[in-house]
């Protein structure tokens, strides 16, 4: 017999989106400007973040109540099987790791502490690492680099708040101590990211297959903006 997983609470957790994307909005709004130029990218944002969540939200909420009053018409999604603590720990994996990812990445450009480039490298790494326990069979060390980038992030935040980490003015012993964390931190989190690269690239060509799809992608925008500047220029010159 199948189990049937209630359409509510998955419409809860998309109405819970879209009020994390209204509160976003909201934070930026209490933010104060540091320039006019920076108040009116503020201002845009502003709006698109609210009217993107308002429309969300209206979508979501007229799908929750259509299912509501339609049962028949939204079934729910059939699952064999006992919701025990493996069935829990497959929707953390599932969901927490690629969600927090997310929350890294957008949330560092948002608040300022990395680049669109530098928060995108950080997505790669972090996506590689995911990829590298979520392909292949489960064995032992599945989990091994996930692990290893954990903990080596986890020892660079250390360092950076607890050590001046300025390798010119590092004197004393303790300036060295915390150098020696951080070098020790990234060496972990590089030999993770290598680590899953190698399991991606040797699990049916993942990783080439991946690299060829981005070179495609990136080959296509960067076309399509030669042609936007080509017809600019054509336009300027009548």
């Amino acid at each position: 017999m199948y189990k049937k997983i209630p359409i509510i609470p998955l419409a809860v957790i998309a109405v819970v989106v879209a009020a994390i994307t209204a509160a976003q909005a909201l934070i930026i709004d209490w933010l104060p400007p540091a320039s006019t130029e920076q108040a009116e990218r503020t201002f845009g944002l502003l709006w698109f973040l609210f009217w993107m969540s308002a429309v969300f939200f209206v979508i979501v909420t007229s799908i929750l109540i259509y299912a509501i009053l339609n049962p028949k018409r939204a079934p729910a999604v059939p699952y064999e099987g006992a919701r025990d603590n493996a069935f829990w720990r497959n929707i953390f994996l599932t969901l927490v790791p690629p969600l927090a990812l997310i929350f890294l990445v957008l949330g560092s450009i948002i608040a300022g502490i990395a680049t669109v480039n530098q928060a995108g490298a950080i997505g790669a790494a972090g996506a590689m690492v995911m990829a590298g326990y979520r392909l292949g069979e489960k064995r032992r060390d599945t989990y091994y680099p996930a692990f290893l980038a954990i903990a080596g992030i986890a020892l660079i935040a250390f360092a950076l708040n607890t050590f001046p980490m300025n390798l010119k003015a590092a004197h004393s012993n303790s300036d060295w101590v915390g150098i020696g964390i951080g070098v020790l931190g990234s060496v972990m989190v590089i030999t993770a990211i290598c680590w899953s690269g190698l399991r991606i690239y040797r699990f049916e060509q993942t990783l080439n297959n991946v690299m060829l799809e981005t070179a495609k992608t990136t080959s296509l925008v960067f076309i399509i903006l030669l042609g936007a500047a080509m017809l600019t220029a054509a336009f300027r010159a009548f």
